[in-house]
């Protein structure tokens, strides 16, 4: 029995704009309020979530029901849903149709505003990008009280693989904006971008339909403008990169030399060796058994070699009949011409760099950082890989921290066991991560920034 596997492939007191121009041009994202399901199902996206006081509260949603149309498109899981959302703005007429036990149900209101996020003890500043014909969202955490004139050094946060905002006015508790939150307070001005078409970013690209290199413009386009901003010490900016950002860190930087570089849980090798090590390696943290990771990966190799090896049309792999097999065990979850929620170019795209020689070009100090139970990093290995490969010119400038009985979303668990636990039962939130988040990742990078300066 060969099992599915999904891969954990592995963000004033009141918001305030820049410029009236900010505003007009960029007006304020909708947000509907729900949680659902990432599994494709024909019968319409189940709902696993309903916030209190949402569009989708108001509405009358319920945990349970089964999202079938937004706007007229159809739904089948929380991707499509993402995608139907991108257009709309705070306003906007919105109508669902849902289907509750055997009841067809059509509902129609209004889109609220997502909540702007504040803060007492840092300024929140909404502020723009522009990269060709599109104009991306950027946040910056600005600390209080600072002097005419006064410039501080900052940290560049870049986000993993997902097309999820990184708006986080619902998200108070979210791990990543606690752990940046905390690196404001003790000083430092904290940046983020928004991806292509996502959040309140408009322009002729979205981020489910480019590659990893369009991509990548916009985090260079994004450090170009921090730079310039006039209370940030120019020669003083940090890149963080988590996940797949700690992918584009050094890209970035390979560009335009910053002060570090902090990586977080993302891998260094190929893609297409990282993927293989998915069924192989991290399978068996699922309970896979050894053989049968071993014969998904057999199984699955042509199918991820043609994916992202060659210049083959999505549609013309899955008509190949050598690969009808792979194809059919849906262990590589294709929804049209989405891999991993990604377009199918993504991937391939990304796999052409070799982040290796990045890694080895780059005359920047670096630090690895890997949580002992981060199961999308899978092991340490990457680590390893990274530092010997900057540390190939001067053996001095990257080094590792191993945070123990953390994971991915930096959080602290007793035992590899108890997150597994809480990962099959749905209780491994980085959204309310409640006591499980602790300052173990702002330790180590508030201790690095400190013996930088």
């Amino acid at each position: 029995m060969k099992k599915s596997l999904l891969p954990y492939l592995i963000l004033l007191c009141a918001v305030t704009l820049t410029a009236s121009l900010v505003a007009d041009k960029l007006p304020p994202r909708g947000m509907l309020g729900l949680l659902g399901s990432q599994q494709v199902n024909d019968q319409g996206m189940e709902i696993t979530q309903v916030a209190p006081n949402s569009t989708a509260s108001a509405l009358g949603l319920k945990v349970g029901d089964r999202l079938t149309k937004l706007n007229g498109q159809k739904i089948t899981s929380f991707s499509d849903l993402i995608s139907a959302m991108n257009p709309l703005r705070a306003g906007s007429e919105i109508n669902v149709v849902i289907t509750r036990g055997e009841e067809s149900l059509a509902l129609v209101g209004k889109l609220q505003a997502r909540p702007q996020e504040t803060s007492e003890d840092f300024n929140v500043i909404a502020d723009v990008v522009d990269v060709g014909n599109n104009r991306l969202r950027s946040y910056i955490y600005q600390p209080k009280g600072l002097k005419n004139n006064e410039k501080r050094p900052a940290v560049f946060y870049i986000q993993g693989y997902t097309c999820s905002s990184v708006d986080w006015g619902s998200l108070p508790q979210l791990t990543i904006r606690q752990l940046f939150a905390d690196i404001t307070k003790a000083g430092y001005v904290v940046y983020r971008v928004e991806k292509f078409g996502v959040g309140d970013s408009l322009g002729d690209k979205q981020c489910s339909e480019i590659d990893f290199t369009t991509e990548l413009s916009g985090f260079h386009a994004a450090l170009a403008e921090l730079k310039k901003l006039p209370y940030v010490d120019a020669e003083q900016i940090h890149i963080f990169g988590h996940s797949l950002g700690g992918l584009y860190a050094p890209l970035v930087a390979q560009k335009a030399p910053v002060k570090s570089i902090m990586v977080y849980g993302t891998v260094v090798k190929p893609w297409y060796d990282y993927l293989l090590d998915i069924y192989s390696e991290q399978a068996l943290l699922f309970g896979t058994d050894k053989q049968e990771a071993a014969n998904n990966r057999k199984l699955i190799q042509p199918l991820i070699d043609a994916w992202l090896n060659s210049q083959r049309d999505l549609k013309d792999i899955q008509q190949d009949p050598k690969l009808k097999d792979a194809l059919a065990s849906n262990l590589i979850p294709i929804n049209g011409d989405q891999i991993f929620h990604r377009h199918y170019s993504f991937f391939r795209d990304q796999n052409q760099y070799d982040f290796k020689s990045v890694w080895e070009s780059l005359n920047t100090p670096t630090l690895a950082i890997h949580g002992e139970y981060d199961i999308q990093a899978i092991n340490d290995q990457w680590t390893k890989d990274l530092v010997n490969s900057v540390n190939k010119k001067n053996k001095k400038l990257a080094k590792s921290v191993i945070i123990p009985k953390t994971e991915h979303a930096l959080m602290t668990y007793p035992s590899r066991a108890a997150l597994m636990d809480a990962m099959a039962n749905g209780q491994n939130n980085v959204a309310n991560p409640g006591e499980h988040y602790t300052d173990a990742t702002l330790k180590v990078v508030l201790n690095w920034l400190k013996d930088l300066k």
